[in-house]
Order: C-alpha cells, then structure tokens, then sequence
C-alpha cells in the first residue's frame, strides 16, 4: 500500500519532501561529523598556562575578566557583561502563525582571560560560545525596557514561548568573573607589531566616521548648526583614537600583549564556554549520537523512496 502511495503521489510534492528529507540526512551526517570531531579536540588537546602557552592552536582555562575602563551592558536588559547575544523576535499571524527574527546581534568588544599565571585579551569575533546567562521574555513594545527583563536566574520556557507578547526577547550574556574554557589561536604580539594594527584600524574607524554623517553630527555637533566645525572634528577624532585603543587593550609602556583568536585553519574549532570542558565534551558527543541517529532513519528512507519511485 505504501509503495502504491509513493507511486501515485503527485511528481511535485513527492521530489519537494523527498529532497527536504535527503537534505536532513546530509545536515545531519555534517552536524555528527562536525560535533564528534570538536569532541574530540577537547578530549585530545592538553591545557595550557598562559605564562608558558606555545603560539599556536592551543586549550586554556581561566576566568573571563572585563578589560579595566570599558563597559559593556547586554542591550535589551542593559546588565552588565564581558559579551552579548541577543534576538528580537515579532509573532506573525495569519494562515502561518510564527516568530520572526527582525533584529539579532552579538558584541565583538574583547575582554580579558586571567589564569592566575598571566592574562589574555579575547577575540570572541567567530567563537562559538556558551554563556552562563540567558533570558528570554515577551512584551508588545520591539524595544523592551530594562525593567521587564526577567532575573538572570529566570529563564522559563513558559515565559519565551507562551507568554502572550507580540515580541520576544532573547539575551544571552558572558558575565564578569565567569570560569571559561578556550580553545582557539594563541600569539603574542609585540609592542611595534600592535601599534601598527592600531595605526590601521583607527584610519579606518575614522574614515568610517567621516563617512557616516548622521552620527558624525549626532553625537559632536554640539552647536547645533548642522555642521563640524574644525573643533568638533578634533574632538570626534579624539574620541575615536580613545574607542579604537581601548578595544585593541593598549597600554603606556606595555612592550607585549597576549591575544586568543579564532584559529586560521577552519577545521579547528574556536570555543569560548563556561561549561567545563569534560561536560562539554559529553554534550558534544550526546547531540552528535543523536545526530546519527537521525541521519540512520532519515538517509535509509529518502533512499527508499527514490528507489521506488524510480522503479516504476
């Protein structure tokens, strides 16, 4: 009966679920390989201490620490962090009631690793990253106030998907003081090497700003004539130089800095994570089972499927 069903399904229909189903079973097949292998690396990569790390791919553990005069706050529960994520969602009603994502975002501001032997500064630009906090919440407003985020110990499934609220909030935030496990590319840049990497990104930050008038004005016009006078562009420079050193971690006198970044070869994995590194590592093997289990019930069948119906 089933086989005469696959035969008289419509051609349209039967090719759309059929490459639907085959293409689950090659997301998950990717996803097993991907999870076993990042597995793997934890388990086989030994832990270094910063003041006697190699340059080079390397496993750390420490404590996330916010560089010294820098602030950052999550932007929907304005708490403070060392890193943010965030979501907005908007319910969607109609024949296909759903969320839709309408702004998400995610901070690249570094901050610091301490390991009790030296600290690091952290690029968290393309880590994948698990956080010790996350709230989610709904409300009729896209911007929430600060004052309707829920307590970071607070996250109910009830209240992200079934509060009532025509937007969704969802933040997730790396916290001052929390354990961190690493892995990702370690190097030590000298004082020379640096000054020239800040050389460059403030050319670049301050022709951004040049470029981008609206915020030019917005933020240094301070006499309101709609124009930067010679003043207010020194003083828009300024704040500039002052932005782009305090993201680059420079210090007066400072001769080196460690930095941990995403790794140049793509197979290997750059892992920020408050969860221990041997519970991070189940986790990872625990999803990627689940992912051939998967992949052994989806592959098999879209194969049958084909099978029969280019049999006829």
């Amino acid at each position: 009966m089933f086989t005469d069903f696959i035969h008289m399904a419509d051609a349209d229909d039967f090719w759309i679920w059929t490459g639907i189903l085959s293409a689950a079973a090659v997301a998950l097949a990717w996803g097993m390989a991907t999870l076993f292998h990042r597995a793997r690396v934890i388990e086989n990569t030994p832990t270094s201490k910063l003041r006697s790390a190699a340059q080079g791919f390397v496993e750390l553990e420490g404590t996330a620490r916010a560089i010294p005069g820098t602030k950052l706050v999550g932007p929907l529960s304005q708490r403070p962090c060392v890193w943010f994520e965030y979501e907005i969602e908007k319910y969607v009603g109609g024949k296909n009631n759903k969320w839709r994502t309408i702004e998400r975002d995610e901070s690249d501001d570094p901050f610091l690793l301490d390991d009790g032997t030296g600290t690091c500064l952290v690029l968290p630009d393309g880590a994948s990253i698990t956080p010790s906090c996350q709230v989610a919440w709904q409300g009729n407003s896209r911007h929430p106030s600060a004052a309707s985020a829920p307590q970071d110990t607070d996250y109910s499934v009830f209240v992200a998907f079934l509060g009532g609220g025509r937007y969704r909030y969802t933040e997730r935030r790396l916290l001052d003081g929390d354990p961190l496990y690493c892995l990702g590319n370690f190097r030590t840049e000298s004082d020379a090497t640096r000054a020239r990497g800040v050389s460059t990104a403030i050319r670049e930050a301050l022709q951004n700003l040049k470029e981008n008038r609206e915020v030019l004005l917005r933020h240094f016009d301070k006499n309101g004539d709609g124009e930067i006078d010679t003043r207010e562009w020194e003083r828009a420079r300024q704040a500039t130089v002052e932005h782009v050193k305090s993201r680059h971690h420079v210090k007066p006198g400072e001769d080196s800095i460690n930095i941990l970044s995403r790794p140049t070869e793509r197979r290997r994995p750059f892992i920020l994570s408050t969860t221990p590194q041997h519970a991070l590592a189940r986790r990872l093997r625990t999803w990627a089972a689940l992912c051939l289990a998967g992949f052994v019930v989806a592959a098999p069948v879209a194969l049958y499927l084909i099978v029969q119906r280019l049999g006829t």
